[in-house]
């Protein structure tokens, strides 16, 4: 598997380097793709956020301020590509949660897999057109006191005719800010406390 991974404090500031440097590629696609995909990512996954904010019973903000856009985070862009007709035994991507907050993927061919809770049998993720696939991440399963999960997941070859063609997906991946407290609230929420 190849994947590049563009932080979100570098689009933002961009063309200042606030991480590190891209190749041309990158830096070339910074101002027409980078940053209206970044846009477009943290408006639904605030949106995503404020609503687990009011089925949490937490105050207004109370997710939100953890994951401030000014304040240098963890959160990124990745692209990923892997090659047409891999093995079928093998694992491109190994099983694992997402550590962040929420990732969002897109991608239009087969090979992602969830692993539901108690099952043993990993089941195939369909992607659907115009659709991205959100996985809840550890930090939203410790912030919400464990009623949010994140859920097991990995990539695998692609089923059917879908194996001869190389799998391109792109993730979004949401983090907490560098300073935020990473706690359960159970002060905020009494959902959360019980």
């Amino acid at each position: 598997m190849e994947y590049i991974t563009v932080a979100k404090d570098d689009i933002i500031a961009y063309p200042e380097v606030v991480h590190r440097t891209y190749p041309a590629l990158v830096a070339d696609s910074m101002e027409g793709i980078l940053k209206p995909f970044l846009e477009k990512a943290l408006n639904v996954n605030f949106t995503i956020i404020s609503v687990f904010e009011k089925k949490l019973g937490l105050p207004e903000g109370a997710l939100l301020k953890c994951h401030s856009i000014p304040e240098p985070s963890g959160s990124e862009a990745r692209v990923l590509k892997t090659p047409a007709r891999i093995p079928k035994e093998r694992v491109s991507l190994g099983s694992h949660t997402d550590f962040g907050s929420l990732a969002f993927l897109h991608n239009r061919l087969g090979g992602l897999q969830v692993l539901p809770p108690g099952s043993d049998d990993w089941q195939y993720v369909r992607p659907l057109p115009g659709h991205a696939i959100c996985n809840i991440g550890d930090t939203l399963t410790l912030l919400s006191g464990g009623i949010l999960h994140s859920n097991m997941h990995r990539v695998v070859a692609p089923p059917g005719a879908q194996y001869e063609y190389p799998r391109w997906s792109m993730v979004y991946q949401t983090r907490p800010g560098k300073g935020a407290k990473v706690h359960p609230l159970t002060e905020e929420s009494e959902m959360i406390h019980e």
